[in-house]
């Protein structure tokens, strides 16, 4: 019984596979446009508008997110604040218009503003097979500072990544 319980607690935490696949190294099949996702660095991500840190393209972050009851968001997430959840704020700069995906390795309403607008997402998926990619969220960005609004996060800590659409390689939704 004590083989099964941890056979079953062992398969729960593995990241998923599609039908034939292995995943005995999670993200070695990543393109070169993502190895920044095995190397988050760390960062505090803010409760309001006024604190965020900035963020990179093509660079992976562990976000440490604040309690839900401490967020200060400009605009109250679509999907409502879930009591007991984790948010948080961080600033991101493009430069050239195009499309751009985030990336979570967790559960999480992302939601892009610009100058109190929420920009409407074009595309959202899954990450690809076999990689600690949880979501993938892909944004039509315009040159311009925005926020990524995090949200409803079940964990105090998400990894997050934007990136250009254009040099991802076409792992992106």
């Amino acid at each position: 019984m004590k083989a099964v319980l941890l056979t079953l607690a062992l398969l729960s935490a593995a990241p998923v596979a599609l039908a034939g696949e292995s995943c005995a190294s999670p993200d070695a099949g990543l393109p070169a446009a993502w190895s920044a996702w095995s190397r988050a660095t760390p960062l505090t991500a803010a409760t309001k508008a006024a604190d965020q840190p900035e963020v990179a393209l093509g660079q992976a972050y562990a976000a440490q997110l604040q309690p839900a009851a401490q967020m200060q968001y400009e605009i109250e997430p679509a999907k409502g604040v879930t009591p007991g959840s984790f948010g948080g704020l961080v600033m991101l700069t493009v430069v050239t218009g195009d499309n751009y995906t985030v990336a979570l390795d967790g559960k999480a309403w992302i939601e892009v503003i610009r100058d109190g607008q929420v920009i409407e997402s074009a595309s959202h998926g899954h990450g690809p097979a076999c990689t600690t990619i949880h979501k993938m969220v892909t944004f039509p960005l315009t040159p311009g500072v925005y926020t990524l609004q995090l949200a409803n996060a079940e964990a105090a800590t998400v990894k997050i990544e934007p990136q250009d659409v254009a040099i991802s390689n076409g792992i992106d939704n």
